[in-house]
């Protein structure tokens, strides 16, 4: 796990990822499928990130959309 820890921590240093961009890998061991998730403000950031995967590392990602909303504040 750790050298695809190292391609995605390279990843968000090529891509500028700043304070906010986060990451979390999980999986199997050897060939299995592994799972990256990166969170990440902005879609132009996200799509840089897999542009990036695909020329660099020739993995395929997708970007998913969500929204984040802050807590009620209680009064």
């Amino acid at each position: 796990m750790n050298v695809i820890e190292e391609i995605v921590k390279t990843c968000m240093e090529c891509c500028e990822g700043d304070i906010y961009t986060r990451y979390s890998i999980s999986g199997g061991l050897k060939f299995e499928t592994v799972k990256i998730n990166i969170v990440t403000l902005g879609k132009e950031k996200a799509d840089s990130m897999v542009e990036w995967f695909k020329d660099r590392v020739g993995m395929e990602m997708e970007v998913k959309e969500i929204q984040v909303y802050p807590l009620p504040f209680e009064n």
